[in-house]
This record gives C-alpha cells, structure tokens and sequence, in this order.
C-alpha cells in the first residue's frame, strides 16, 4: 500500500483528502524502484482521483463547484440564485438554466454542446422579457444564445468573465441578402457598416432595426439592473441612431446611452452582445461584487449588506454548531474585516468545522494572524490543524512565513480518521511552495534528507517551485547533496536571478516587458516553471488570473491573447507570429 496525500484547494476552501491506494506490488517491491524516481516523485507520487474522504461531521465544508454549498442563514429563501464574487472570480448558487425549448429563444448552434446555459434568475428573466419584446414587434423573430455560464459558475474556457450568473452573449438579429431573417450556426463579426461574411460566403447585414427593439426590451425590463451593454462603437452609434429616427422614449434612449459600451482592452463585441448585471440585493447580501465603472442609477444595497452582516456576526454564538459554521463564512463571503475579531473567538469553537471555517475567514479577511498562529500551537485536531497551515499561507506576510519556516524543524506526526498518519510538516511544506520567498530554502533543504518519503517528496517540490531549480536532475548525487550544492552555490543570489537561471533555455534575459512572448514558453513546460512563468507574466501585467488553475495550453493561450492585445499600449515586442491567438 502507498500512502498518498492530496490536497483540494477550490475558489474558496481548502479540502484535505487521504486515501489509501493500492498499489500493484507490495511496500518491499515498491522499495526496489530506483532513488531517482523516489527522489524526484514524478512516477511515484502523482496524486491519483479520489472520492470524499466521508460524510463525517469532520469533514471540511466544500464550495465553488457544480452546484455549491452555500451558507445559508436561518430564515433565507435557499431555493433563490446567488452570484457570489465577482463577475471574474466567482461562483454562481442555484444556477437556473435557459429554458429550452422557448418560443423566443434558441441556443447558437455552435454552443449546443459547451453546456454554458445558466445564469441567476434576474439574467434569465431579463432576456426572457427583452426577446420577447422585440418578438412582439416582430412576430416569429427568435433571439439566438451564446455564452452564459456553467452550473455553479466559475471558470469557463471562453472568457475571463461569466463566472457568477450575470453575464450573458446574445447573438445579433440578422438578415441575409435577401433581407430575410438569418440565424447561421455561429457568431458572425460585423464591420463599422454592418455587415458580415460567413466561412461559406454567404453575407449578413445587422438588423438594426430588431437590435434596436432588443435594447429598449433590456432597458424598459430591468434597466436599473444593468451595469453593461457590451458593444462595438460602430454598431452602438447605429442603434441609437436608429432609436432617434423612430423616436424612441427620452429616458430609454438615455439610459440606453449610458449602458450601451465598447469594452477598454478587449475585443471590440461587434460579433454579439454582452449583458452585464449589477449584484442584486440578495446577491450583495451573500458576497456578490461590482466591479467596472458604475452608472448613476447604480444601487449597491450597502443597507441590506449591513442587516446580514449584523445578523451574521449574531448568530456566530448561536447554539447550534451548523448555523455558527453558516455565519463565519458568509462574514468571510462578505468580506468583513470588521468582524474579525468576533470570527477569532470561533477558532476556539467546540466543532472542528466551525475552527476550520475561522481559520480559512480570517486569512482571506487578512486579520487576526497572531491568533491563528497562537491556535495552531495548541490544535490537536488534524483538519484543523491543516486548516490552520494553509490560513498562514494565505496571509502572505513575512511574519507568516517565518512560522510556518519554523514548523519545519521537527517531526510532527497526525493521524486522520480513516487512519492516516502524515506529518504536518508536509502541508507546510505545500504551502511554502508558492511563498514566493527565499527564506524557507534551508529547512526545506534539510527535509530531503527525511526518512518519511512522502515529507521529502513535497520538500523536494516545494524547493523546485520556490527556486525555479530541478535538483534531482543533478546525476550521481543524492537529492539531499544536490540540494545542499546548489545552495551553497547559488543562495545569496536573489530570487529574481533563481528564476532567470530556470528560464534562460527559453532565451529570457530579464523579467520585463522586453521578454513577456519568451515568458510564454515555460507556461508549458515542467510544473515548477509553468507556475513561476505564469506568476512573473501575472507581475508584468499588474493582474492576477486564475490561469494557474487550468490546463498549461489553456494558459498559454491566455498569456499569449493577453498580451498580444495590450503589447501596443503596454510597450512589449509585437506578437511573433507563430504565436498569435487572432488567426
């Protein structure tokens, strides 16, 4: 049997699963395998899938996936959508799906199968009246959707947005050449005079007229409600010229004016329409987010916010445990830092849930570290106690690093439910990983000398990816002496020049600008070098992204489109063309 620990970080919480896998041959067989693929750990301890550890009550909360958790408060309507986040970090509760079929609505043909159909009530209903709106004046006309968003939000391969249920594509009306209405099988781009040419042949013009009558539907249905209106300049000019020339309401034509926009560094939306909602009050009562330029009609709810906040901070000294665990992390959810203090009295609570909950709310409010460091000295509960690491890890901060560094010294042996035993110092070991800081060097570097296998593995990998540096491909030398090696030949020099020595094969000679399509390469290559590459273009951009969480080609390809459109402004080398994302 080997032992294998895996651990799940989603959008939002940190979930610790241990399983026993069983291997092909036996612990003595397996001893036989050479020290390099021991020591390097590529063959032997790739994390395998894995099931739930159980439905105990020890079990850490889970959330940011296909239909998430949510913490509800007692009284709440909990069959209600909720955008959580952002429109680009966040998560989508109670999705509610496009219904199909519809007299009004068809999906694009080539979307049928991305399974991007769900947003919030607000969007579907919205679209709903709006499609309908123009299907009154004109009768038979069907509005044809593109992206909206997965089932429980997040991430999707196709934008940076849709991730929380208030964004949605909607295709232009459209006529053919024979001036009929057209729906062809994909978006079309439409030039400033309104026209398109399919792959076929087969030419479009923009149906202003309909187009028209689709935005006055949006705006007299919820126009109060929408931030955006996603839309190229040239065809924004036409439709509301089109809505003077048919004298359109006053206050229609102005709010229209107002939501009607080209997005600033992004493509220009001439193929569709992108619709952009403000967070509802019940969305900004559950951690929902505006981002982007605010309009004058703009309701943040701050009052409704307030009243949750209150009430959650309340129930933190309810007396059922479940509903204690619900409000710490909707007061994590809504950002709270107010409440930090009353959240650190719970990281003594007498349900492990609640501690862990504390734990993961205070980091990501950036409060009260002393007190989650105090806690972890005296935590005996093991998911607790991996709670408690990867909450330092998030704070950051130099005085978090340093205690984790310093829990690293001496062996500290956990045995989980289903009787795991694993030491502690290999969660340290995993979140010092991605410190991003030279500082826990040393002690990892005397890890790879430990026995336990499993801790020298992670050292191993928490080293490579904090020094750019792959040690184990040293020949004829233990993992521990050529560690220590390149340490005493390379440790006083900054981090900075550790991560120029890993990149120098793919030809970056400094990490700025000058070198960003270089950069781009070792997004592909080996995981250490993927996720320093991806954390220096991150640098260079002044942006985080989430595209450490996805496929090293789906990263790639967002690099390269990020900076391919922004390289005229930012100052970069023009795109190479064999790299270009716009063919």
């Amino acid at each position: 049997m080997v032992i294998t620990i895996v651990f799940v970080r989603t959008a939002t919480s940190i979930v610790v699963l241990c399983c026993l896998v069983t291997a092909c041959a036996s612990r003595e067989k397996a001893q036989k395998h050479s020290s390099a693929d021991h020591e390097s750990g590529e063959q032997v301890w790739q994390p395998p899938q894995v099931p739930p550890l159980s439905e105990t009550p020890t079990q850490l909360p889970a959330w940011a996936s296909t239909r998430p958790d949510f913490p509800w408060l007692p009284g709440e309507d909990v069959e209600r959508s909720r955008s959580i986040g952002d429109t680009s970090d966040g998560y989508l509760v109670n999705a509610v799906k496009i219904p199909q079929p519809h007299d009004h609505l068809r999906r694009v043909e080539a979307h049928l199968e991305r399974d991007l159909d769900y947003a919030t009530q607000e969007m579907i209903d919205l679209v709903e009246a709006a499609a309908g709106h123009v299907a009154k004046a004109y009768p038979g006309s069907v509005l044809h959707l593109g992206n909206f968003g997965a089932d429980g939000g997040g991430d999707i391969p196709y934008s940076f947005s849709h991730n929380s249920g208030r964004d949605a594509d909607l295709a232009f009306y459209m006529v053919d050449e024979k001036g009929q209405p057209a729906a062809p099988d994909d978006l079309l781009s439409f030039d400033d005079s309104g026209e398109a040419k399919a792959a076929d042949g087969s030419r479009y013009k923009f149906d202003v007229a309909r187009n028209w009558k689709l935005v006055e539907g949006l705006v007299l249905a919820e126009g109060g409600h929408i931030q955006f209106v996603f839309i190229s300049n040239a065809l924004r000019r036409s439709l509301l010229g089109e809505a003077k020339r048919v004298k359109a309401d006053a206050d229609v034509i102005a709010v229209a004016e107002a939501i009607l926009t080209q997005p600033g560094g992004a493509l220009p939306h001439n193929d569709h329409f992108h619709i952009r909602l403000y967070c509802s009050e019940a969305d900004v009562s559950s951690g929902c987010v505006d981002t982007g330029r605010k309009n004058g009609n703009f309701d943040g709810f701050a009052s409704a916010r307030s009243k949750t906040v209150k009430n959650a901070e309340r129930l933190l000294a309810a007396e059922e445990s479940d509903v204690r665990l619900a409000a710490v992390r909707r007061l994590e959810l809504l950002s709270n830092g107010g409440s930090a203090a009353l959240v650190a009295k719970r990281l003594g609570d007498d349900d492990p849930r609640v501690r862990s909950a504390a734990a993961r709310a205070l980091a990501t409010l950036k409060r009260e570290e002393s007190a989650v460091a105090s806690r972890l000295a005296i935590e005996q509960h093991p998911y607790v106690r991996a709670e408690l690491v990867w909450a330092l890890g998030d704070y950051g901060t130099p005085s978090a690093t340093e205690s984790l560094t310093a829990l690293l010294g001496a062996e500290q042996r956990t045995t989980f439910d289903n009787g795991v035993d694993v030491d502690l110092r290999v969660f340290v070991a995993d979140v010092l990983s991605v410190a991003e800081d030279k500082r826990p060097v040393p002690a990892l570097i005397e890890l790879t000398s430990s026995d336990d296998q499993i801790v020298r593995f992670r050292a191993n990998r928490a080293l490579k990816m904090l020094t750019n540096h792959d040690a184990a491909a040293r020949p004829k030398a233990t993992l521990h002496d050529a560690w220590k090696a390149w340490w005493k030949a390379h440790g006083k020099r900054s981090r900075d020049a550790w991560l120029l020595a890993g990149f120098e094969r793919f030809g970056v000679k400094k990490l700025t600008l000058r070198y960003v399509w270089e950069l781009t390469h070792p997004v592909l290559d080996d995981d250490h070098l993927s996720y320093n590459a991806q954390r220096v273009l991150m640098r260079l951009a002044r942006r985080d992204a989430p595209s450490l969480d996805w496929a090293k080609s789906d990263a790639n390809f967002y690099w390269r489109r990020w900076f391919e459109r922004r390289c005229p402004r930012l100052g970069c080398p023009n795109v190479p063309p064999e790299l270009t994302t716009l063919n």
